[in-house]
């Protein structure tokens, strides 16, 4: 942020050294390059329980129609029924995280998926939430290790 202004700074003879030199920027944190197995996945999808009408199992639809075709919760949460071409098996994003528009090609599941929920009606902030929660009724049930679950395509801000 100040890494414009400092050197001008120092043009213009404002500033005599540059201070941001002593200055490390903090470590990336490590990348995630583990994907959850499928017994972790049915039990994950198994703590967001059977009822249809519960926004945590849309939220659980939503968790599987992201393993399946990568999309983030914002690109979930934004998807219009019209923008979904079934006869060609392709999701059209009009807008995604880097601005550009994407045609996204549909796994046979993803297809089942969208035509069992239709539309999931979850914003980005409750796919969020609500993943968390599943996350955390796995936790207490000790599904599995806290360690063990990073996905990207849920957890990341859409």
């Amino acid at each position: 942020m100040m890494a414009r202004p400092v050197p001008s700074a120092q043009e213009w003879e404002w500033l005599q050294k540059n201070p941001l030199k002593i200055i490390t920027r903090p470590a990336l944190p490590p990348s995630r390059d583990r994907r959850m197995s499928s017994d972790e996945t049915d039990q994950m999808v198994y703590a967001a329980g059977s009822d249809y009408s519960t926004k945590i199992l849309r939220t659980s639809a939503a968790f599987l129609f992201a393993i399946e075709t990568g999309l983030r919760a914002g690109e979930i949460a934004a998807r219009r029924p019209e923008n979904i071409d079934l006869e060609h098996r392709v999701a059209h994003l009009s807008h995604t995280k880097n601005g550009t528009a994407l045609n996204i090609p549909l796994s046979v599941r993803a297809i089942e998926i969208l035509k069992a929920m239709g539309n999931f009606n979850l914003t980005t902030k409750q796919i969020s939430t609500l993943f968390r929660k599943i996350k955390n009724r796995c936790f207490r049930q000790n599904v599995f290790p806290v360690d063990s679950v990073k996905i990207d395509t849920l957890c990341s801000d859409g």
